[in-house]
Formats: structure tokens, C-alpha cells, sequence
């Protein structure tokens, strides 16, 4: 008596196993489709959030430096011209940024931007005396030369940005127009500066030597002693006209 051979479960085994396999397939695609999504938004999102910190610690760093200022000679009035000179910038073997070098450890700012790169700090001479380097780098200390006026920059303090390359460089201050803080266009730098008239209002006055004599202190009112002993009767007076 002959058999007859039976193939369906055969057929049946190896149409289980298609479908599995192309399921994983279909699962594999979704998944690759589904990072791909999310991914995007991290990356956006995570760099937004280091460019936020860089800000950050850009200003703070600005501050820092304009308060340690005064802490230097002559309360800060290193040449004695009446106008404070901020720290001098560390200078930086290679990779830093033109006209200028780091943040010196002494001052106690973040030195390192959220990718990790040095921040460049560049710092101008103002005042009348000028001690500072011109554009061909010569002069006498880590100082660019400045401007004699309260309006022009004195402080930069720049990050090289998520390419970590620094696209933009410090000029010295002399009359050809292409002084101060430039930017190669379409760089991802960032950067915070501060005039002399800025870095004022942000020490309290701490900046404001108008006398030319770091150690006099100055008041924009009339001044009146009173002696508490005797009803509070004011006993001296120094009038603003009168003197």
C-alpha cells in the first residue's frame, strides 16, 4: 500500500519563518526611523543647553574680572592715569585667539567653555597713558593698546563655540577703524564685552577714578556730619558749590 508524502506542514513551517524574519525587519526600520526622530531633538537640545552654560559663565567671568581689577596696584590704576587697567590675559601656546591669551587662574572665573576649549580673553589699555601691545603684538605687557574714552571695549571674553575654533580675533586701538573685537562672519564665537563706562556701572563705581587718585573717594552730593550726642545737630558740612 503507497503513502502519499504530505508537504503543508513543510510549507506552513517555512511561511512562520518569512513572516518572523520580516517582522524583525519591519521592527529593525521602525526602530532606526524612531532614533533618528529622537536623536534630532536631543542633539538640539543638549546643544542649546551648552551654549546657554557658555553664556553664562561668560558673564559671570566678565564680572569676576572687572571686581578683580581694583584688587591690583594703586587699586587697579596700574600706570597711575586715572583709569583702571583690568588683569593682564594669560598668554596661550597655540589654539588661542588673536590680540589676546586666557583667563588668568589667579582671578577664580571659569577658564573652559562647555566644550571643553579655553576661553579667549582680551583686555585693552585705556586711560591716557598706554601701555598696552599694539596690532604687531609689541609693547609692554598682555594688554591691548585702548581707547581714552569710556565708550570703546576694555574687556572681551569670547568662547570658540561648538567647532571649538576661534573665528574671531582683538585689534589694539589705533584710529584705523578696525579696532576692538571682530568676527568672521557666519562664526558660531561667542562673546561678551564691556566698555569702560560698563565695567563702571558693574563695580558699583569701583572704576570711577575721575580724580586720577585711586585713593579718594567721591561722592556726587552735598555731605553733612551730625553728632549724635548733641540731638543730632550737624556739626560739619561740605556744600557741592560752596565746597
Amino acid at each position: 500500500m503507497a503513502y502519499k508524502k504530505h508537504t503543508n506542514h513543510s510549507k506552513q513551517r517555512g511561511n512562520v519563518f518569512t513572516f518572523l524574519f520580516g517582522a524583525v525587519a519591519i521592527v529593525g526600520i521602525v526602530t532606526a526611523s524612531t532614533m533618528q526622530l529622537i536623536s534630532g531633538p536631543i542633539r538640539t537640545a543638549s546643544r542649546v543647553n551648552a551654549i546657554n552654560l557658555t553664556e553664562s559663565q561668560l558673564l559671570a567671568a566678565g564680572k569676576i574680572i572687572i571686581l578683580d581689577a581694583v584688587t591690583q596696584s594703586n587699586d587697579g590704576d596700574v600706570d597711575i592715569d586715572g583709569t583702571i587697567e583690568p588683569r593682564e590675559y594669560t598668554t596661550v601656546a597655540s589654539g588661542g585667539i588673536q590680540g589676546g591669551g586666557s583667563i588668568p587662574t589667579t582671578i577664580g572665573a571659569t577658564r573652559s567653555d562647555a566644550w571643553g576649549t579655553l576661553y579667549g580673553y582680551c583686555v585693552w589699555d585705556a586711560g591716557s597713558v598706554d601701555n598696552g601691545k599694539n596690532d604687531a603684538g609689541t609693547g609692554t605687557d598682555n594688554r591691548l593698546n585702548g581707547a581714552n574714552n569710556d565708550t570703546d571695549t576694555v574687556i572681551a571674553v569670547i568662547s570658540a563655540g561648538p567647532n571649538q575654533a576661534f573665528e574671531t580675533g582683538c585689534l589694539a586701538f589705533n584710529g584705523s577703524g578696525d579696532d576692538g573685537v571682530f568676527r568672521v562672519s557666519g562664526s558660531d564665537d561667542l562673546i561678551m564685552t564691556w566698555s569702560y563706562a560698563e565695567a563702571r556701572s558693574a563695580s558699583s563705581d569701583l572704576w570711577d577714578i575721575k580724580s586720577g587718585t585711586p585713593d579718594t573717594a567721591e561722592i556726587g552730593k552735598d555731605l553733612e556730619v551730625f553728632d549724635p550726642g548733641n540731638a543730632n545737630t550737624v556739626t560739619a558740612k561740605i556744600d557741592r558749590v560752596t565746597g
